[in-house]
């Protein structure tokens, strides 16, 4: 597997494409192996540039799972969402009805980093 390391912050014009997930434990299995099955997807696409899914350790959130996707810029998430609707529906896959099925609560946005914000604060 190809790991490509991505400085986060270091380049603005990068989009991330943040998802937190509840998933109960009866779907997990399935989620997860979709969630790979997409991953692998999104690896041969145009401007991809990683993709790292972190598993909750503790807190307050009530998801269990994020993900984030690094993209080189708002036209290559656009592609790509393009795209992986081309691919679903080869696949036959309705997404969200498959996540209503599994009974997956999801939360997604696209951020970017604004530079002053990475700045300390100087009064």
């Amino acid at each position: 597997m190809k790991v490509q390391s991505v400085e986060i912050g270091a380049h603005p014009g990068h989009v991330y494409r943040i998802g937190a997930y509840s998933v109960p434990s009866s779907s997990r299995i399935e989620f997860e192996e979709a969630m790979r099955r997409s991953a692998d997807v999104l690896r041969t696409l145009p401007g991809f540039l990683g993709h790292l899914v972190l598993e909750k350790a503790g807190g307050e959130s009530r998801f269990e799972l994020v993900s984030i996707a690094v993209w080189e810029s708002r036209e290559a998430l656009a592609l790509a969402e393009s795209r992986m609707r081309e691919h679903h529906a080869k696949i036959g896959l309705d997404l969200p009805a498959r996540w209503a099925e599994w009974g997956v609560v999801a939360d997604r946005g696209d951020y970017v980093v604004p530079p002053h914000l990475q700045q300390p604060f100087d009064r």
